[in-house]
């Protein structure tokens, strides 16, 4: 019986990365741009070399600058106080938080964005089958009182759902 092959607690820094061209390398249905910075500890482990990178586990704290997500519009989920959006675009100025990977299932937590008026914070899971799950706390500040809502995210990577 041979030992499993491991690589544990390598540290990974990444700056300055345009992530609209990194996104096909990354094989990854998110449309998200901007530039990302990134520093991710990360450990492998398989019975044998060619299955070493099939599981990764990676931890990281991450910021994207001037960007934008595809496919959900903040902005307008909350301005129009629908009950359900799908569609549309967040530019923002600023992106943070914290990423896990484990056994095929993204975990962001602790997340902050930016756009001007609108800020928002929350988390989301992204599912082995891009099945998506999360809550969000959006304000946007307008001359009038300042628009507040609770929202929850679910739908797949292609299409995700905006729910109050």
């Amino acid at each position: 019986m041979t030992a499993p092959i491991s690589c544990s607690r390598l540290p990974l820094n990444i700056e300055n990365i345009w992530l609209a061209g990194a996104a096909p390398a990354l094989k990854n249905d998110i449309a998200l741009s901007g530039k990302l910075d990134a520093k991710a500890v990360y450990a492998m482990q398989a019975r044998n070399l060619g299955a070493l990178f099939d599981a990764p586990r990676i931890k990281a704290s991450f910021n994207v600058r001037d960007g934008s997500i595809g496919n959900i519009d903040l902005e307008r989920t909350i301005q129009q106080r629908a009950v359900e959006t799908t569609g549309g675009k967040t530019l923002f100025a600023n992106l943070s938080g914290n990423m896990t990977l484990e056994g095929r299932r993204y975990q962001y937590r602790q997340m902050r964005l930016a756009a001007g008026l609108l800020t928002a914070s929350g988390e989301a899971d992204i599912m082995p089958d891009k099945q998506l799950s999360g809550k969000a706390s959006v304000e946007m500040k307008l001359k009038s009182p300042t628009v507040r809502a609770r929202l929850t995210l679910s739908g797949d990577l292609k299409q995700p759902v905006l729910r109050r």
